[in-house]
């Protein structure tokens, strides 16, 4: 049956209204679980599930796959361009993983400007470009930067609100932080679903692209998707972005593409990012970029924690970091120094455990507070007074453990308890003497920890996201093995590579991964505009 578009459309601006209430938070709501299911073969790994013919047809200019960050970017952009726009988006609400972030990069941005803050766009390819081992496409790198200061100003022109600019650990004065609460992604990406409401851009939730379909040329013809109530629609579309948001949370994907064991990580929101545009992509010829595995891992929490739990601010303080053998492996100042490199010593090791004592724990707890903050939700001398009830639930369910003598919490951590000992006591005697001269932690953070009873919190890497997938142009054209595009076919955020080495480059240019997202929202949509004028 072939159905026109207002019909279609029914109704789904107003459930976009609402899209955000109950989105779900890090550590807050959890709204699909990781794929499950060993896979042993590659075919089994990028398979797309099988549907039934279309009933129902409706006709765009643009098809946007992904109601996040770049989808809803790229939705407003495409629509001030003056193109006919439809949104999918396969869960109840939008926001994507983009509601999980802080704050997003730029070079040369207005509110940079009255800091005085002064560094081009070229002078920090130049360093990420060294810092990647110059793997990245330098292409991709100007596209990008040189336009994240305009992006800026069009994101406040929209309507969303920027708290401050700051630096991210040892990055450039570069990390536009939203207004907001503890959650300022939330806030952020309602902005942006205002924004797309007041242009008119039509969002049809609880519908899954399942699909992208070629015509006989090779070029877009549209998209099959599947709604709530099963209905299976074709959307004809001779533009289509993959907006998906990469596969965070399909943990065997993930460990596929990374290498790293499926019990040794874990995503720090469940948003339901299962590869699916990446998957999409793959089926119809297009290539991987290089490191499709690449991931932002950022250093160690407690399992089946979040990113705003009270023990994960615990776990990544900087006091004692140990691995499957007992021993020290990375300075624990890392995580605010340069997360991305606490979460790459993280991805080398088989086990690692958080160690501290009563004292440290009461301190952060209720006394003196955190050593050093995570993000904006916690922040220096901050305390968590739930902490302790979390801890001991941990304790209770076999995901921490407490022993009045180290050598005891050795054997029920499965350590050897020599090792231990010796790297504990060593540890204290160091900051009895005020300096760390194994690793050079910094002398602030030696705190001597030498009276029990002790702690030892089971840990997993913990990431953001996944920052690696298809190969595309710096006009955000997908590619094929080739080399050649698929005509029509754009990617953005995170379901494309090209843009890291091994991780992210927080230590210099913080929030590149979000500001990516906002920025190839907005490229795809002006190239799709040149390509239909084309047609």
């Amino acid at each position: 049956m072939e159905i026109s578009r207002r019909d279609f459309l029914k109704g789904s601006v107003s459930a976009a209204a609402v899209a955000l209430v109950g989105a779900a938070l890090p550590g807050v709501q959890a709204s699909a679980e990781p794929v499950a299911g060993e896979l042993n073969e590659e075919n089994a790994i990028w398979a797309l599930e099988e549907v039934g013919e279309p009933t129902e047809t409706v006709e765009t200019q643009m098809c946007i796959i992904g109601g996040g960050g770049t989808g809803l970017a790229a939705a407003c952009q495409a629509r001030q361009l003056g193109l006919d726009v439809l949104l999918l988006e396969k869960r109840a609400v939008t926001g994507g993983s983009f509601i999980g972030t802080e704050g997003l990069f730029a070079a040369q941005s207005s509110m940079q400007k009255e800091l005085g803050v002064d560094f081009t766009p070229a002078d920090v390819i130049a360093k990420v470009m060294d810092f990647h081992h110059w793997i990245p496409d330098i292409d991709m790198y100007y596209a990008f930067f040189n336009k994240s200061a305009s992006t800026v100003d069009w994101l406040m022109d929209l309507g969303v609100e920027f708290d401050h600019v700051q630096s991210l650990g040892d990055s450039e004065v570069c990390w536009h932080v939203y207004k907001g609460s503890d959650h300022p992604g939330v806030e952020f990406m309602a902005s942006m679903l205002a924004a797309a409401q007041k242009l008119e851009v039509p969002i049809e939730l609880n519908t899954a692209a399942k699909k992208i379909v070629l015509d006989d040329d090779g070029k877009v013809e549209g998209v099959i998707a599947v709604k709530a109530d099963g209905t299976v629609i074709k959307v004809n579309a001779p533009v289509v972005l993959i907006a998906c948001g990469g596969y965070s949370n399909n943990i065997p994907l993930a460990s596929y593409l990374s290498g790293m064991p499926e019990d040794l990580f874990q995503p720090c929101g469940k948003f339901d990012l299962n590869g699916d545009g990446i998957k999409m992509g793959k089926s119809l010829g297009a290539s991987l970029a290089h490191a499709p595995g690449t991931i932002a891992f950022y250093g160690p929490v407690p399992r089946t924690s979040a990113w705003t739990r009270p023990l994960n601010g615990l776990t990544l303080q900087p006091i004692v970091w140990v691995n499957q053998n007992g021993k020290r492996f990375c300075r624990e100042d890392m995580f605010l120094k340069n997360f991305a490199f606490s979460g790459q010593a993280c991805a080398k090791q088989k086990k690692i455990f958080t160690v501290c004592n009563q004292a440290m724990v009461d301190r952060v707890a209720t006394g003196e507070g955190a050593l050093t903050p995570c993000g904006v939700w916690l922040a220096v001398g901050q305390t968590l007074p739930t902490m302790p009830d979390e801890l001991a639930q941990s304790i209770e369910q076999g995901g921490a453990y407490v022993a009045d003598t180290i050598e005891e919490l050795a054997e029920k951590m499965g350590v050897d308890k020599d090792n231990l000992a010796a790297t504990w006591n060593n540890y204290n005697e160091m900051c009895k003497a005020g300096k760390d001269t194994e690793l050079q932690k910094p002398d602030e953070y030696m705190v001597d920890m030498s009276e029990g009873p002790f702690y030892a919190i089971d840990c997993q890497n913990g990431y953001f996201c996944s920052v690696g997938g298809l190969a595309v142009t710096d006009k955000t054209q997908v590619k094929k093995e080739d080399g050649t595009i698929i005509p029509g076919l754009y990617a953005g955020g995170c379901d494309t590579g090209g843009f890291y080495g091994d991780c992210y480059d927080v230590g210099i240019a913080g929030g590149s991964c979000a500001g990516w997202a906002m920025n190839s929202g907005r490229i795809a949509a002006e190239q799709a505009k040149e390509y239909i004028e084309s047609l």
